[in-house]
């Protein structure tokens, strides 16, 4: 854990709490599972689609670098923005506090779950090996959405308060799994 994340979870931790269960993220790689390879997928067709309008913009006679400058850095975000998705994953921590749950990311960001309002915890096996915490009643009306985008992006409402967090492939989540739904602390 890196001095941001351990100042984010001093500053988290309220006055006596305690935490009772944390992980980090067990390793994947980035094109494991379906969630992977719709990832490659739609790099592939967003290469495709801004080659052929490259092609078709070339064959008319179109000049100038500029377009073609725009399109080499659309392509390049649309490369970058998953490869970062992955690599903040990968560095998240997970906790279990007598009184909440908290994703806490690389860049000292934390996400926070009252225990008393979290509703429904489910733990999904995921096709890629592992297992994912979804925490939250809300979120479990998702559950053909991608949990790995839900670890990098938890479900807020509108006054920005955590309905929903996904621990996507920690270590001894049956442990958390048991903790969360019997109320243990």
């Amino acid at each position: 854990m890196n001095a941001k994340m351990e100042n984010a979870l001093r500053e988290t931790l309220e006055q006596g709490e305690r935490i009772v269960w944390e992980s980090g993220v067990r390793p994947f790689r980035l094109f494991d599972g379906k969630e992977g390879k719709a990832l490659l997928l739609r790099w592939l067709i967003c290469t495709a689609i801004a080659a052929a309008l490259l092609a078709g913009y070339a064959s008319t006679g179109g000049r100038g670098v500029s377009i073609y400058l725009v399109a080499l850095a659309a392509l390049a975000l649309i490369v970058c923005l998953p490869i970062l998705s992955y690599r903040q994953t990968l560095g998240q921590r997970y906790y279990v506090t007598d009184r909440r749950a908290v994703t806490l990311r690389p860049d000292g960001t934390a996400y926070s779950m009252s225990r008393a309002h979290m509703g429904e915890v489910r733990l999904y096996k995921l096709d890629c090996g592992g297992e994912a915490l979804a925490l939250g009643s809300l979120l479990l009306a998702e559950r053909d959405k991608q949990l790995r985008w839900r670890a990098n992006h938890p479900l807020e409402n509108s006054n920005y308060v955590i309905e929903g967090l996904v621990f996507y492939r920690p270590e001894n989540a049956e442990a958390a799994l048991r903790i969360l739904n019997d109320g243990e602390v």
